[in-house]
């Protein structure tokens, strides 16, 4: 029997590592199946706002002062009618124009000072990301739209941006994987390993692999059900929806299999960064408790930001691990209410320190089992 295999058959004895993909399942189709009637839609938004407007320009109509702002509402309004009429007729690209030339509207009121609200960017990010549709021909879908009723395409993205956070999903993984690199110590079954006349650097080789391997398992088999189940009810939808993200001061708008592609990708590296940090841990101490422990304290770091205030450790954030905990708002370049630590926390940059951090500490896992001369 190979290590190999022998680590492989360790992990399917265990019963408790099948646990954590089964949570993943249930959080990830969870959504799939809560479907409830909203009390407020974006329908009633727009009904509310049309009927705030006629009000003002029943008051302000006589005012000569006011004419030019009265004109602004006037066609605010018709605007809002042409996006019900479209509703009602069930003409979806009649109503993505519709609501481009709305969103527009706003955007310009905003600019010229006749309107307070979002930041100018923000409101311009909307009407880039419908001009893209309006151009695209791409049926758009509203915050105000139940993953429940969201193909493929829309579905991850929706739950990511607010029901699910990825300090979550990077939580559960880490539980798992310190209970599987520690298990060996827990039922002293690492003595065995131990005398195996392979160089340790070999043995412990196989052994990270199989765990990093094991770890990124537990992630895809449940994104694969879900998935299998969101369109089965729902449809694959267009994988070329448009995300819209704010690099610097820039609008980028990434089409959604670049943004799905790309979360994949810091996935893959968070869960290489917590496969090295546990298996440090675990190399360095016998007590399965600190690995656990020492795994899970840089994601707690990042969520209560306990240590952002201080002034060097900002001017460094880009080069932290910590700083690409929510890596959903890294890619999309944060928002107002969640913004990024730095400019130069990106993607490209986010990429870069997790990997670096990775590759340093799995170097020194291995050289503190190389001279312990066990693990």
């Amino acid at each position: 029997m190979t290590l190999f295999t022998f680590e492989r058959n360790l992990l399917l004895k265990n019963k408790v590592n099948f646990l954590f993909p089964l949570l993943l399942i249930v959080l990830f189709a969870f959504p799939l199946f809560f479907d409830h009637e909203l009390a407020y839609t974006e329908f009633d938004e727009l009904n509310h706002n049309y009927e705030e407007a006629q009000r003002l320009i029943e008051t302000l109509k006589e005012d000569e002062n006011e004419k030019e702002f009265v004109e602004s509402l006037e066609k605010s309004n018709k605007l809002i009618e042409a996006i019900l009429r479209a509703k009602n007729t069930g003409n979806v690209q009649e109503m993505v124009e519709a609501t481009y030339h709305y969103e527009k509207d706003i955007l310009d009121r905003l600019i010229s000072g006749q309107r307070q609200g979002l930041p100018i960017i923000e409101q311009q990010k909307r009407v880039e990301l419908l001009r893209y549709m309006k151009e695209h021909q791409i049926q758009r879908y509203s915050i105000f739209d139940l993953p429940a009723h969201l193909p493929l395409a829309n579905y991850y993205e929706n739950i990511f941006s607010g029901m699910i956070s990825s300090f979550l999903i990077l939580c559960i993984t880490a539980l798992f994987l310190s209970s599987i690199i520690s298990y060996e110590k827990r039922k002293q079954v690492i003595s065995l390993v131990n005398l195996l006349p392979d160089s340790m650097v070999k043995k412990h080789s196989i052994r990270f692999t199989v765990y990093y391997g094991a770890a990124m398992l537990s992630l895809v088999i449940p994104f694969l059900f879900v998935s299998i189940l969101v369109v089965i009810k729902n449809g694959l939808g267009d994988f070329r929806y448009p995300v819209g993200t704010i690099i610097g001061q820039e609008i980028r708008i990434l089409p959604m299999y670049a943004y799905l592609f790309q979360s994949f990708l810091f996935l893959l590296l968070w869960v290489f960064f917590l496969s090295t940090i546990s298996f440090l841990l675990s190399a360095l101490f016998e007590h399965s408790l600190v690995n656990l422990l020492g795994t899970l304290l840089c994601l707690f770091l990042a969520e209560y930001r306990l240590f952002s205030s201080i002034g060097w450790i900002e001017s460094i954030s880009h080069y932290l691990p910590t700083s690409y905990v929510d890596f959903q708002n890294v890619i999309l370049g944060g928002d107002i209410f969640s913004p990024l630590a730095s400019e130069q926390v990106t993607f490209m940059n986010g990429i870069l320190t997790l990997g670096t951090w990775s590759i340093v500490l799995l170097f020194i896992g291995m050289c503190a089992i190389y001279i312990k001369k066990s693990y």
